[in-house]
């Protein structure tokens, strides 16, 4: 085999060995090469295949951060504590006001 196939293409080579395995007769040593040639087309199909699951996981870590980041000034306000008001004059704990912060 020489130079880069794409995926699909050693996918259907690896599909026509098969059928040669289940419907011809092969010396041993076309078994031998056949067989070699298969392994090598599933290493490289293996090899892009974790290469693409390798991008999509990247997109979609991407996609995550990207919902989870605050820009510094909304951080802020939503980390200030509230102000207590002439309606809203209870009073409140420690604890409780540390909730407000986070």
């Amino acid at each position: 085999m020489s130079g880069k196939i794409k995926f699909e293409t050693a996918l259907k080579k690896i599909e026509d060995i098969v059928r040669e395995f289940e419907n011809e007769e092969m010396t041993l040593d076309e078994l031998t090469e056949r067989y070699e040639e298969g392994m090598n087309l599933i290493s490289l199909c293996n090899d892009e295949l974790s290469k693409a699951e390798n991008r999509i996981e990247m997109l979609v870590a991407g996609k995550k951060e990207k919902k989870s980041r605050i820009r510094f000034k909304d951080a802020k306000e939503a980390k200030t504590p509230r102000q207590n008001t002439s309606a809203n004059l209870k009073k409140s704990t420690p604890a409780e006001d540390m909730k407000d912060l986070y």
